[in-house]
């Protein structure tokens, strides 16, 4: 059956899923980084913890942030790829973040901006990564944000590291805020960078979890 919103989210039939999912409902998608992420996380989310890979579906499509290098093309990070379905990570669930308010048209403006100021170059593991998109942009959504558990272990390793890391946050688009104003008017305004050419599909696995790795291998010299 359907969950309430905040909490795991399922739905009996692809007919209803997609009928609910036209509405504007977000719905964000959780996966384990790799096979040894999901025993790992088997038990860590127990805890409210885990190491997770996440997107955000909106309007029929799943969007995140990845890194990706200059011979790759594009050098956005902000790439969609069919929902629940990922070429590097494994799905574990997904969780119900609300409706937004705005229309599809408008959403689409949004990620074409966030495209331009995502910068694949400027992913990093703890400060500007996949779970950091996701609470940008759920917020910008005007729904509720990313749940601690898939954020506990990054917020744990920007503590653990914070000596090594660089501190610069992202800063959280408030309501008052004019990007998240420009998008909860009376009408989206006309972006410059729209392009009709999104990319459906990420072309690099994300770093996070060989990043992770080094980390710790780093601080167990």
């Amino acid at each position: 059956g359907r969950s309430n919103f905040g909490s795991s989210f399922c739905l009996q039939s692809g007919r209803e899923y997609r009928a609910i999912m036209a509405t504007g409902a977000v719905i964000l998608h959780v996966y384990d980084l790799d096979w040894y992420a999901s025993a790992l996380n088997s038990v860590a989310k127990s805890f409210g913890s885990g190491l997770y890979h996440c997107g955000i579906e909106v309007y029929g499509r799943e969007w995140s942030f990845y890194y990706r290098n200059a011979s790759q093309g594009s050098t956005t990070g902000v790439l969609a790829n069919p929902p629940k379905i990922h070429p590097h990570h494994q799905y574990r669930e997904s969780v119900a973040l609300g409706t937004t308010a705005l229309n599809e048209q408008a959403v689409t403006r949004l990620l074409h901006e966030l495209q331009r100021k995502w910068r694949a170059e400027e992913y990093d593991l703890l400060q500007k990564n996949c779970i950091v998109f996701c609470d940008v942009l759920a917020q910008l959504l005007g729904v509720n944000r990313v749940p601690n558990f898939v954020k506990s272990s990054m917020e744990a390793g920007r503590a653990l590291f914070s000596s090594a890391v660089t501190e610069e946050r992202q800063p959280t688009p408030r309501q008052g805020s004019p990007l998240f104003k420009s998008f909860h008017s009376r009408g989206p305004p006309r972006l410059d960078v729209v392009d009709s050419g999104v990319s459906t599909e990420p072309t690099a696995k994300a770093g996070c979890f060989a990043a992770f790795r080094a980390a710790q291998r780093r601080l167990l010299r």
